[in-house]
């Protein structure tokens, strides 16, 4: 026999195999404010979340300011989008640490 599901549970019990995402922000030089908005999705528009959410944006302010973003579906099609900045900043890098290691995802 299999199991079978017969209705949205994902409100009523907590997935257990969900993973999260930490965005955090670094200004160079240290120190800084200004307003960061990004925007974490999938690049197949999917959802991230088993509540059908499709993408999380909010803004940063200051340096190493942070969000952790949690109760994400697993996959490997995430992206991470910086908004429009103030003309005194650029995006220099985009990076992504796990287990450990950290790894360049985007570099101007």
């Amino acid at each position: 026999m299999k199991d079978v599901i017969l209705a949205d549970f994902s409100s009523s019990i907590a997935i257990s195999n969900c993973g999260s995402v930490q965005v955090k922000k670094v200004t160079d030089p240290a120190g800084q404010t200004g307003s960061f908005l990004y925007e974490l999705s999938r690049a197949d528009e999917s959802a991230i979340r088993f509540d059908a959410t499709k993408s999380f944006s909010d803004t940063l302010t200051v340096d190493g300011d942070f969000d952790l973003i949690e109760d994400l579906k697993t996959g490997t099609n995430y992206t991470l989008a910086e908004g429009a900045l103030d003309p005194a900043w650029a995006l220099q890098t985009i990076s992504c640490t796990t287990d450990g290691t950290t790894y360049d995802v985007y570099r101007a």
